[in-house]
């Protein structure tokens, strides 16, 4: 195997993995800055409107399990393919 193009994939998986979890922290960060920004009973209820406190955080951790199987699926392809 190609150790150089090994290093490369595995600096694009990173990457890729990187921008998924960045993009899903800031659409978490968003409603709760609106909410601090609201402040009160406003903030509360857009923050309680999916009727589940954690739910930004929920999201973050599936979207970051999904991109990372998404990247060992891709990665275990490669490598056989490689065979």
């Amino acid at each position: 195997m190609n150790t150089r193009m090994m290093n490369k994939t595995a600096v694009a998986e990173i990457a890729m993995l990187a921008v998924v979890v960045v993009a899903v922290a800031v659409s978490a960060i968003r409603p709760h800055s609106f909410a601090v920004i609201e402040g009160g009973d406003a903030g509360a209820a857009f923050l309680g409107s999916q009727g589940d406190a954690w739910d930004a955080q929920k999201d973050i951790l599936c979207d970051t399990l999904g991109a990372l199987c998404a990247s060992t699926l891709f990665l275990c392809r490669e490598r056989k393919a490689k065979r």
